[in-house]
């Protein structure tokens, strides 16, 4: 299934700021004080960012739009090719509404002894919360040895530093670990995907824990057939019974189950978009379907009960003219995506809604499986020369206005 390769280049130098005894706790035993000093960076970042923002005193605008009563929906977007040095279409598409951005951090047995990715994180995190906005962070497993243990201390390591960041609200464990179709988007293709992501969660949630953070814990999946997925739900929950002894269901540490959906591009298949009605509705129906069959068929194989929540973690539609999908197609498609969302929120207990992607790479994604590799697929709601398409204008007014 798709997802959207935004992890970073790491160096192999030291990080600048720390010199050679102060490195991650990655895989070593480190001292507490080496951890201070770690987390002094941190918080100066922090702090920098909150002194540049003091001049808006105006009170935070309140996370989603409401939809129920008491459920709010949070609304949110990959941001695709878009640089933190230029957020000017994220601040128009939010409206000053908060929004969740979704953003990728890969392990893939190069943190060992240095962590490059601790200062071009914090400073990413600190431009993200100047606009109020939430952050949802994926934790690749990309181990090609198969380096469980290792990607375990990172998670462990992970939690421990984000919990010092407000903006930070959720955090997910591997990223579809049920596929293997393709390395570049999903974690199935390396070899014991499907421990490092019980042995993560096992991680993470002992250190939410024993920090008493307040970061919401969670996993994805590629959507697939129903059957399928419930049986790998299953398999995973019986996973971490095995590893605690019977004492810890995989439930028993997560507060949400994450969905990624790409109907009309990928899986599921839409109707022809030469009948516009049809094909808006069909957008709708496909989207419904499929959170009502995760809700009551495949989360109840894993023991996941309705007030664990589900997220729709990346759902889009690319437009392509090769295979004229087109931009209104797109927008189209997120009509009735966001129509389905706000039908089924409370029923199916759906927390968030994020859109794959904000801004077109300049490259086209080649994501789908082997036969279509190097296929123009652009999925962002601004083209890679800053043109907006209509969709974007959708996406702005259901957050601004709500469903």
């Amino acid at each position: 299934m798709l997802a959207y390769l935004i992890f970073r280049k790491f160096s192999q130098g030291y990080h600048p700021s720390l010199n050679a005894s102060d490195h991650s706790r990655l895989g070593h035993n480190f001292s507490k004080q080496i951890i201070a000093m770690a987390l002094g960076v941190i918080v100066l970042s922090a702090t920098l960012a909150s002194c540049s923002n003091q001049g808006s005193p105006s009170k935070p605008v309140a996370i989603s739009v409401r939809i129920g009563k008491n459920h709010p929906i949070l609304f949110g977007i990959i941001p695709g090719g878009t640089s933190t040095s230029d957020l000017s279409d994220l601040h128009s598409l939010d409206g000053g509404k908060t929004m969740l951005v979704h953003i990728y951090e890969a392990w893939n047995n190069h943190y060992g002894t240095n962590p490059p990715w601790l200062r071009s994180l914090t400073n990413e995190i600190s431009v993200y919360s100047k606009r109020n906005l939430k952050l949802e962070i994926v934790l690749r497993y990309m181990s090609q040895s198969g380096n469980v243990m290792g990607y375990t201390n990172f998670v462990r390591d992970f939690v421990y530093i984000l919990s010092k960041f407000k903006a930070v609200r959720s955090l997910q464990i591997t990223n579809e670990a049920n596929s293997p179709l393709n390395s570049q988007a999903s974690d199935g293709a390396f070899p014991n995907a499907n421990q490092a992501l019980v042995s993560g969660i096992q991680a993470a949630h002992a250190e939410i824990a024993r920090i008493h953070s307040k970061i919401q814990l969670g996993f994805n999946a590629a959507f697939e057939p129903i059957t399928l997925l419930g049986d790998w739900y299953k398999s995973l929950n019986q996973l971490s019974l095995a590893d605690s002894s019977g004492r810890e269901s995989l439930a028993s540490q997560i507060n949400w189950v994450g969905i990624d959906l790409y109907p009309g591009t990928y899986f599921p298949p839409l109707a022809s978009a030469n009948n516009r009605t049809a094909f808006e509705s069909s957008a709708t129906k496909t989207v419904i379907n499929a959170l009502n069959q995760l809700r009551t068929q495949a989360m109840p194989q894993g023991e996941f009960s309705k007030k664990i929540q589900i997220e729709i973690t990346e759902i889009g539609y690319a437009t392509s003219v090769r295979w004229s999908h087109t931009s209104t197609d797109q927008n189209l498609a997120l009509e009735g995506f966001l129509k389905a969302a706000c039908d089924v929120h409370a029923q199916d207990n759906l927390s968030t809604f994020e859109f794959f992607d904000l801004q077109d790479a300049k490259q086209p994604s080649a994501y789908l499986s082997p036969t279509t590799l190097h296929l123009p697929w652009r999925f962002g709601l601004v083209t890679y020369d800053n043109a907006r398409k209509p969709a974007f204008t959708t996406y702005h007014n259901l957050i601004d206005k709500g469903c």
